[in-house]
C-alpha cells in the first residue's frame, strides 16, 4: 500500500530536512517526494510518498518553521517557488506556451510532425517517425487589447469568462523518485469553470530517463495526481532525443499511456484560428521537442 504525507511552508526548507521529517512521521521509507508551488510563488508545499501497511492519504501536517530563518521566511519561500516555476517553464516549447500561456508559436506556422507509432516488421513493431523538422519561432509576449471597457464590472466578467474558456496553469512542481533515481518537473493545468475545473498533471521525462526504473515512480505519480492535485488526466512529455524512444513509449503502455496531442487543452478560439490558417489542427498541437503520452485517471 502507499501513503502520502504533506507539508506546507512559507520558507525554503532543505530537501534533506523535509525528507527526514517525513520519514520520521510516516515511520516508513520515503520512495518519492514532490515540491510544488502555485502561480503566486509564495508557498512551497511538499508531499512525500511512502510504502505503508495502512495505506491512504494522511491529513496535511501543520506548517513547520525554521527558527534560524524566521527573520525572512517569505523571501526564502519566494526564491524557492520562483526557482521551481522558472525551471518548469524553461522546458515548455512553442506549442505548449501557446496552449497554456497564450503566447509562443503563431498559428501561421505549420508543423509537420507525425505523432503516431507506425507498425513495422521486426523488433517490437513500433517506430516513431518525423515527417520534417519544425521551424520553431521564438516566443513573443501576448498582445494586449487597446480598447478599455467603460465600467469595472464588465472587465471582471470578461476576465472570468476568458479564464474559464482557456487552459491555465495552476501549479508547478518537482518530483524526486528515490527508487529509480530520477527527477521530474511539470505543472498542473486547469480548464473549465473556476469552481470545478478539469485538472491535468503534465510531467517532463528528459532523455536520461530511459534505462532507469520507472515502475515505482509511475505509481507514485498516479497517486500524486489523483490524491494531491485531484487531476483527471496524466500526461507524460518524453524528450524526442531519448535513445530507444519508440520502445520506451511502447513499454509505458502497460500503465495505459497513449500517444496524444495538446488539442484537448487548446481553447476553442485557438483551435478555430489554427483550423482557419491550415486545416491541420491535429498536426499543429504536436511538439518538435516532446512526445505526449496521456491517460485518464
Amino acid at each position: 500500500m502507499s501513503n502520502l504525507s504533506s507539508n506546507t511552508s512559507s520558507n525554503n526548507h532543505h530537501l534533506m530536512y523535509d525528507l527526514d521529517t517525513a520519514a520520521t512521521e510516516t515511520r516508513s521509507p520515503v520512495l518519492a517526494s514532490c515540491f510544488s508551488t502555485d502561480v503566486s510563488a509564495t508557498v512551497v508545499r511538499s508531499f512525500h510518498y511512502s510504502s505503508t501497511r495502512a495505506g491512504g492519504v494522511e491529513v496535511p501536517n501543520s506548517p513547520t518553521t525554521n527558527s534560524r530563518r524566521q527573520t525572512s521566511p517569505s523571501r526564502q519561500g519566494r526564491w524557492a517557488a520562483r526557482t521551481i516555476i522558472a525551471e518548469c517553464e524553461r522546458l515548455c516549447d512553442g506549442v505548449m506556451r501557446q496552449v497554456f500561456f497564450g503566447y509562443g508559436r503563431k498559428p501561421a506556422q505549420t508543423p509537420a510532425m507525425d505523432v503516431s507509432l507506425n507498425t513495422s516488421e521486426g523488433g517490437n513493431g513500433n517506430n516513431i517517425t518525423k515527417s520534417s523538422d519544425l521551424q520553431q519561432q521564438h516566443e513573443g509576449e501576448p498582445r494586449t487589447s487597446t480598447t478599455t471597457p467603460s465600467t469595472k464590472a464588465p472587465v471582471r466578467r470578461l476576465v472570468r469568462r476568458s479564464s474559464e474558456l482557456q487552459t491555465r496553469v495552476a501549479a508547478y512542481l518537482e518530483v524526486f523518485d528515490y527508487i529509480g533515481g530520477s527527477a521530474f518537473r511539470g505543472f498542473v493545468s486547469e480548464k473549465g469553470p473556476l469552481n470545478k475545473p478539469e485538472r491535468s498533471l503534465f510531467l517532463f521525462f528528459d532523455k536520461g530517463v530511459n534505462g532507469t526504473e520507472l515502475k515505482s515512480g509511475l505509481v507514485a505519480l498516479i497517486d500524486l495526481a489523483t490524491e494531491c492535485f485531484d487531476c483527471q488526466d496524466l500526461v507524460i512529455c518524453l524528450d524526442r532525443e531519448t535513445d530507444g524512444l519508440d520502445s520506451l513509449a511502447h513499454n509505458l503502455g502497460w500503465v495505459g499511456l497513449e500517444l496524444i496531442t495538446l488539442k484537448n487543452w487548446a481553447s476553442q478560439e485557438l483551435r478555430d484560428r489554427v483550423f482557419t490558417a491550415h486545416k491541420l489542427d491535429k498536426e499543429y498541437f504536436t511538439s518538435d521537442k516532446w512526445l505526449f503520452l496521456g491517460m485518464e485517471l
